[in-house]
């Protein structure tokens, strides 16, 4: 899978006149591979991810121990008591969908 797109979109962001210290919520953060993107390039962002798996955000937490992840469930983002800058998110639509029965 070429994931170009989602490292050019990271980059735009991580580029962009979004203020110091912007609170920003991953939606389906996986292995917090684009966590660390972002930190590369703005340490100051203040991230929470969020995964509904649970061996996701082991594995998140294995490679950002700093880092603070969530597991939770994208569908119910408004009980997040949190306000955020920015919200982004990749590969979470085409498991959001139930399947009929």
């Amino acid at each position: 899978m070429d994931l170009d797109i989602y490292n050019e979109t990271y980059d735009t962001i991580c580029t962009s006149d979004i203020k110091q210290n912007a609170k920003i919520l991953e939606v389906g953060c996986r292995s917090g591979k684009y966590y660390q993107l972002f930190i590369e390039k703005r340490p100051d962002f203040k991230i929470l991810g969020i995964d509904s798996a649970p061996n996701m955000i082991e594995i998140a937490k294995r490679n950002n121990p700093s880092a603070e992840f969530l597991q939770f469930d994208a569908r119910n983002i408004y009980q997040l008591n949190d306000k955020f800058d920015l919200i982004v998110s990749g590969f979470v639509y085409h498991t959001s969908r139930k399947k009929k029965e």
